[in-house]
């Protein structure tokens, strides 16, 4: 028995041709509080404006679950047992409408889920769930499942969400290690994303993704409102916030929405953001101007 996971894609009139596979974003970090489920939220509301947007949510804790309001609906485990046939579920679909405006497919419930899950390759059901969509966005935060880390190998690009502090910086080099070994040495295509970034001069975003040897995609602003609504499980996504200012900038950067005008936007020299894309996915094609092989990474740089 083959599930429905969700309709069909509407026709919006966007760049992406219908049949195309999704573009896959994940969000990851190398420990917990580090944001990445806040920036998955962010960032699929912004996209959800104009792209048929899906957040897979694979956070250990399955948080955006809690925005439903049937916050105990089947999610993605669920979906995966009708697949491999081991429960027979009637259910028209398995992705809610979160109230920011994309789908969602929840997480694990409890921890008999997460064991079930983690035996299972999640590769299939996300290839499959990419011809659906125009966007596909994977919350898998600070989980280090071996399969988790495989996908992340697939996606078009993984966001690596840190706050600026070299602790987080060593649990970044470490994540980075274990996914390079589940991708079979090949590098993934990865970007840094600063959260809560203040100003410090020892600690400056792009000094730490200089030691890191990897592009600084964006640095978002410690924002008190978008925090302590998302602790409590509302979400009122502002656009002219600070982080939604941050957040355009980002998808805008990557192509995903419309350019903001030159006189709105702070420019910084960074390298072409589009061609982060151009790794090796599962499910998109590689752009043109692919970038070169990337410089070994490590905490010190050279003077």
């Amino acid at each position: 028995m083959k599930a429905d996971m969700t309709e069909e894609r509407p026709d919006r009139g966007l760049s992406v041709k219908k049949g195309d596979p999704a573009l896959v974003l994940t969000c990851i970090s190398g420990k917990g509080g580090q944001g990445a489920s806040l920036l998955s939220l962010y960032l699929s509301s912004m996209l959800a404006t104009s792209r048929h947007t899906l957040l897979i949510d694979l956070d250990p804790h399955s948080v955006h679950r809690n925005f439903l309001e049937d916050p105990d609906c089947p999610g993605l485990a669920n979906l995966i047992m009708v697949r491999e046939g081991v429960v027979s579920i009637e259910h028209e679909s398995f992705t809610r409408r979160h109230p920011c405006g994309f789908d969602l497919l929840t997480g694990p419930r409890g921890r008999e889920e997460w064991a079930f899950l983690s035996r299972f390759d999640i590769d299939p059901v996300v290839a499959e769930l990419s011809l659906r969509y125009e966007v596909i966005v994977l919350d898998i935060s600070s989980s280090r499942m071996a399969n988790l880390l495989k996908l992340a190998t697939t996606s078009s690009l993984n966001l690596l969400v840190m706050r600026p502090d070299l602790v987080s910086a060593r649990c970044i080099l470490q994540l980075l290690e274990e996914m390079d070994i589940q991708g079979g040495g090949e590098e993934p295509p990865v970007a840094l994303v600063s959260n809560c970034s203040r100003p410090s001069p020892l600690l400056h975003p792009e000094r730490i993704a200089s030691a890191l040897r990897m592009p600084l995609l964006t640095a978002l602003p410690y924002d008190q409102v978008a925090g302590e609504d998302f602790a409590s499980f509302f979400p009122n996504f502002h656009g002219d916030s600070p982080l939604g200012a941050s957040i355009r900038r980002l998808a805008a950067a990557l192509g995903l929405i419309e350019t903001i005008p030159s006189h709105q936007e702070r420019k910084r020299p960074t390298r072409c953001l589009r061609a982060l894309l151009s790794g090796v996915s599962a499910y998109r094609p590689r752009l043109e101007n692919a970038t070169q092989g990337a410089p070994k990474r490590g905490l010190s740089c050279a003077r």
